[in-house]
C-alpha cells in the first residue's frame, strides 16, 4: 500500500504544467512548461533547488523583471527537453528556446544548473542587465549556450563556467566578465567575447590604401594633364605640328584632367568612409 501510494505521489508531482506569467517562489518539483513563461517587469520567479524544468517544443522563459534559480551542487537545478521526462527518445538540441533576458530585465541568477538541449541557451539582450552565473553546465545546445549583447559568450559545445556582469554598461568593453563571487571560491574564466575581433581597424586601414593610392594616383594625373596642356598650348604653329598632332595633346590633356577629378573623387570617398568607422563605433 505504501509503495502504491508512493507512485501515486510521484505522478502528481511530474503532472505540474506551468506556462504563461507567473511569479513568486516554486518549491522544488518537476514542471513541464507547456508555454512560455513570461517574467514581468517589476516581478520575480525564483525556482528552489532540485527543481527540474521540462520543456516542450517552441517554448522557453522571458524574463522582462527578475528570474532566479539557486541550486546546490547536490541538488542542481535543471532545464531540459520534455523528451528526457518521457523517456521515449533522448533529449538533442533545438527541442525548446531557451532562456531569452530582455532589455528591460532587472537581473537573472542562476547557480548551480544545468540547461540541456536549447535552441539559443541563455540570450541576453542588453549589456546594462544585471547577470550571474554561477556554476552552469551547458549540455547539447543548438546555436550558443550564452550571448550578451548581441555577443556569442559561449559557444555550442558543451562546457561549464561562472560570469558575473554588474548592471551597467562598459563603455568600450564589451561582455565584460569578473569572476562570480563565491564561497567555494569557484574559479571562474572570461569570456571569449572580451577577445572580440575589431572589425574597424582592417576597415579603415584598406580605406586608408585605397584613400592614399587615389591621391597619389590624383595628383600625377593632373601632372600630366598640365604637361599635355602645355603641349597643345605650344603645337599650335601649323608650320612646325601637324592639326593631328595638336588634337592628340589636347585630347591627353583633357583625359588626365578625367582621371585626375575621378581619384580625387575616391581619395575624399575613402576619407568619408574612415570618418564613418569612427562614427559607427560604440
Amino acid at each position: 500500500m505504501t509503495a502504491v501510494c508512493a507512485g501515486w505521489l510521484a505522478n502528481v508531482r511530474a503532472q505540474t504544467y506551468l506556462t504563461g506569467e507567473l511569479s513568486g517562489s516554486y518549491p522544488a518539483s518537476e514542471y513541464i512548461i507547456t508555454g512560455n513563461i513570461h517574467v514581468l517587469p517589476d516581478s520575480t520567479l525564483e525556482f528552489a533547488r532540485g527543481t527540474v524544468l521540462y520543456f516542450e517544443p517552441f517554448t522557453g522563459v522571458v524574463v522582462r523583471g527578475t528570474f532566479r534559480c539557486i541550486g546546490t551542487e547536490n541538488e542542481p537545478v535543471t532545464f531540459t527537453s520534455s523528451k528526457e521526462r518521457e523517456g521515449r527518445a533522448a533529449g538533442q538540441a533545438f527541442d525548446w528556446g531557451g532562456i531569452k533576458v530582455e532589455r528591460e530585465a532587472k537581473s537573472i541568477c542562476i547557480s548551480n544548473a544545468r540547461l540541456s538541449f536549447s535552441t539559443f541557451g541563455i540570450d541576453i539582450v542588453s549589456d546594462s542587465t544585471e547577470a550571474r552565473l554561477e556554476n552552469v553546465v551547458w549540455q547539447q545546445n543548438g546555436y550558443s549556450n550564452l550571448s550578451r549583447g548581441g555577443t556569442f559568450v559561449q559557444g555550442s559545445l558543451d562546457t561549464a563556467g561562472s560570469y558575473y556582469w554588474r548592471g551597467f554598461a562598459r563603455a568600450v568593453e564589451v561582455a565584460e566578465a569578473e569572476p562570480a563571487p563565491s564561497a567555494s571560491q569557484t574559479v571562474s574564466k572570461e569570456p571569449p567575447a572580451a577577445k572580440e575581433r575589431n572589425w574597424s581597424l582592417p576597415v579603415r586601414i584598406a580605406l586608408g590604401v585605397v584613400g592614399l593610392s587615389a591621391a597619389v594616383v590624383s595628383g600625377y594625373a593632373f601632372y600630366k594633364s598640365e604637361y599635355y596642356y602645355e603641349k597643345y598650348d605650344s603645337s599650335r604653329d601649323p608650320a612646325v605640328f601637324s592639326p593631328s598632332q595638336v588634337a592628340g595633346y589636347r585630347r591627353k590633356s583633357e583625359r588626365h584632367q578625367i582621371y585626375a577629378w575621378v581619384g580625387m573623387g575616391i581619395a575624399l570617398a575613402g576619407g568619408s568612409g574612415i570618418g564613418v568607422s569612427f562614427a559607427l563605433r560604440r
